[in-house]
């Protein structure tokens, strides 16, 4: 999200602007901001939104005495900033959630008709199945979807609103397809919320998701965020548990959140396999990053998973 792209508040010299009504103009900040009635009346201000992807963390409002105001590079860095708090806030909620003693659990159930998951197990009369979702820039996702019915899907997929883009795997029997979407799946509200998606199936135009979260979370907000985008989705189950060892990669091996995202993405578009069912630049793609960063990526990840395997 731009600054400039969310009617970033700079306005003209002696308009005295309060910041408070400064961040009005970001529509998704509904906190009350700090009373700024006794700054400066004098200046330009702008609003930095902390972002990430369609979640507003808040805001930051700045002033300047200049009577030029905020040039197009500053709010550009400005944006920029914005963006990296937003993804900090997220990866320290993902970081809670893997080193938390209990976590929530919920069930939830949508027949939603905007929900991809749902139209594919609708529009195909095909049972689908979330196989793997990793985070790409600006809030973006890649999620790995198969069936078991040979050559479906890639269409109905691509004509889906949120989909920018779809490539069907190679497979010995099924169907699997690399999705990368702006919007438009369940997942998505989760995941910004540094939730941990665990399953999801679809069939018959029902989609049912099992999804971790971290303890002290306010469930309510998030499944409420989640109906605001799909209304047809309810709530079926909560609960406490106990961490389990379902995470593939150990702990011990100390990888960054970008590392075990191109780790897994390589996995799951069969870069390891032999003939390789995907480049390296199919791979880079999809995670919106240069080929040569994925190749750092995946050097580092593989180098700490063998550390961790046969060091001492």
């Amino acid at each position: 999200m731009r600054a400039e792209d969310t009617t970033p508040c700079t306005v003209e010299s002696g308009s005295g602007l309060p910041a408070n009504e400064a961040l009005e103009a970001i529509e998704s900040v509904g906190e009350d901001m700090p009373d700024h009635s006794e700054s400066p009346a004098r200046g330009s201000w702008t609003s930095i939104p902390l972002v990430y992807g369609q979640t507003v963390y808040g805001a930051i409002a700045l002033h300047t005495h200049r009577e030029s105001g905020f040039g197009e590079r500053e709010l550009d860095v400005l944006d920029e900033l914005g963006e990296t708090i937003g993804h900090a806030l997220t990866s320290i909620e993902r970081t809670h959630l893997l080193v938390s003693d209990t976590k929530i659990e919920i069930d939830i159930h949508s027949t939603d008709s905007d929900a991809l998951l749902v139209v594919l197990s609708d529009t195909t009369d095909s049972a689908w199945t979330l196989n793997g979702l990793i985070p790409a820039r600006k809030g973006d996702l890649t999620a790995y979807l198969s069936t078991q019915d040979n050559d479906v899907g890639t269409d109905k997929a691509m004509t889906h609103s949120g989909v920018s883009e779809v490539r069907q795997l190679s497979t010995d029997d099924g169907t699997t397809l690399e999705v990368q979407a702006s919007h438009g799946t369940l997942a998505h509200s989760f995941v910004e919320y540094g939730a941990n998606v665990r399953t999801a199936t679809a069939a018959d135009g029902r989609c049912q998701m099992t999804v971790e979260l971290s303890p002290g979370t306010n469930v309510r907000a998030v499944v409420e965020r989640v109906q605001d985008e799909f209304p047809e989705t309810e709530l079926l189950a909560k609960r406490d548990v106990e961490p389990t060892d379902h995470d593939a990669i150990p702990s011990e091996t100390d990888m960054t959140d970008r590392q075990r995202e191109a780790l897994e993405a390589a996995f799951r578009a069969g870069y390891f396999d032999w003939p390789r069912d995907s480049t390296a630049e199919e791979v880079a793609a999809s995670l919106d990053i240069s080929s040569a960063t994925l190749h750092g990526h995946l050097r580092k990840a593989e180098n700490r998973l063998l550390d961790a395997f046969f060091g001492d």
